[in-house]
């Protein structure tokens, strides 16, 4: 994938009622002459024609260490997190 500056990931679940806020952003983001980029997982395929001319690309993707939202992460999540380059601002 080719990014520039101008490029900006959204990342949503494959729900509606992720997918849907995400769809109505990636405009808004196009409109602003930006390059919307949606991140999802299998459930997003669904969605997919909503998302006429901005890439798609799905992930494999779960709950944190197979809970909910609300567990505590995996022990190595911190770790991981620390060496996942910031974006510029």
């Amino acid at each position: 994938m080719n990014v520039s500056s101008d490029t900006l990931v959204l990342a949503a679940g494959g729900t509606g009622g992720h997918v849907f806020p995400a769809q109505a952003l990636a405009r808004a983001l196009q409109d602003c002459g930006l390059k919307p980029v949606l991140v999802t997982d299998r459930r997003g395929r669904g969605y997919e024609a909503a998302f006429a001319g901005i890439p798609v690309h799905r992930i494999h993707a779960g709950g944190l260490a197979g809970g909910s939202a609300g567990s505590p992460p995996p022990p190595d999540w911190e770790k991981a997190a620390s060496t996942m380059p910031s974006p510029a601002v």
